[in-house]
C-alpha cells in the first residue's frame, strides 16, 4: 500500500545490527589496546635525585651538588652566580638552571663522566659527546682526560694489534686543529701519514683539514718511505735488526 502524504515511519528500535555482543568486546579490546599517552618519564640516575641544583633537559630533571659543579665549570659556576642574583632567590630556594638545546642523554654522559660522585671514565665511544661538552663547558680537568684518552688509542697502535679506521684518524686530526692539541698532533699526524693519501682524501672531513696539517702528513708520509730505503746490505741489516 503507498503511503500517504500523513504517514509515519517508525524506525525498528529492536532491529538486529551488523554486530552482536562479541564485538563490543572486541571493541572494547581496542580501545584498551589505544594508549593513553601519558608522558614517558625516563629512569633517573641515583646519583641525580634530590640535591641542591635542578639541571632542566628536555623538561626532564636532575639534581647535582652544587658545590662539585661549581668546582667542575667556571661556566656553571657563573650560571648558578647569576641565578642566585634573582630577586625571587633565597637561602632555601633550590636553583634551577635550564639547558635548552641540549639532549638529555648527551648531558647526562657528559656529568657522568664530569662530576666525581660518578665512576663513569671517557672513553673512545663517549669522546665525541663529552669532548665538545667540555669544550663549552670549560672543564679542563675533563678536557685532559679526553686528550689522554686520544693518545692512549694511538699509541696503542703500535704497541698492540689495535685497528683504528681512517674515519676516526681524520676525526682526530680535526679535533687537533679545533681544540688546539698541540701535545697530540705529532702523534696523530705520524699515524695519519702511514695511510695512502688516497685512503685519506677519500674520507669527507678530509677537506676541512687545513693544508698545513695535510703538508705535514705529506711530509712525514715521505719521511718514513725514505726511511726504508737502503742504500747496501749493510744498512739492510741494520734496519732489520
Amino acid at each position: 500500500m503507498a503511503l500517504q502524504e500523513d504517514d509515519v515511519i517508525i524506525p525498528n528500535l529492536i532491529a538486529p545490527c551488523d554486530h552482536d555482543e562479541k564485538s563490543d568486546e572486541d571493541s572494547n579490546n581496542d580501545n584498551d589496546d589505544v594508549p593513553l599517552s601519558p608522558k614517558q618519564h625516563r629512569k633517573i640516575d641515583p646519583g641525580f635525585l634530590p640535591n641542591d641544583v635542578v639541571l632542566v633537559i628536555e623538561d626532564e630533571h636532575l639534581h647535582v651538588n652544587r658545590a662539585l659543579l661549581e668546582s667542575a665549570s667556571p661556566v656553571f659556576a657563573a650560571l648558578l652566580k647569576k641565578e642566585w642574583q634573582k630577586e625571587e632567590c633565597s637561602i632555601d630556594t633550590k636553583q634551577e638552571l635550564k639547558f635548552p638545546g641540549k639532549t638529555y642523554d648527551d648531558m647526562v654522559t657528559f656529568l657522568k663522566c664530569l662530576l666525581p660522585n660518578f665512576p663513569d671514565k671517557v672513553t673512545d665511544e663517549t669522546l665525541d659527546t663529552v669532548l665538545p661538552l667540555a669544550d663549552e663547558y670549560r672543564t679542563e680537568k675533563l678536557i685532559t682526560e679526553c686528550v689522554e684518552v686520544i693518545r692512549q688509542r694511538v699509541e696503542s697502535v703500535s704497541e698492540a694489534d689495535v685497528y683504528i679506521p681512517p674515519s676516526r684518524i681524520v676525526t682526530y686530526l680535526l679535533w687537533i686543529e679545533k681544540y688546539n692539541f698541540q701535545t697530540l698532533k705529532e702523534l696523530v699526524v705520524k699515524l695519519a701519514s702511514c695511510l695512502n693519501n688516497k685512503v685519506l682524501e677519500a674520507e669527507p672531513g678530509y677537506k676541512n683539514i687545513s693544508l698545513t696539517h695535510q703538508m705535514e702528513i705529506s711530509t712525514t708520509r715521505a719521511n718514513l718511505l725514505s726511511s726504508l730505503f737502503v742504500r747496501n746490505v749493510t744498512e739492510a741489516k741494520g734496519k732489520l735488526l
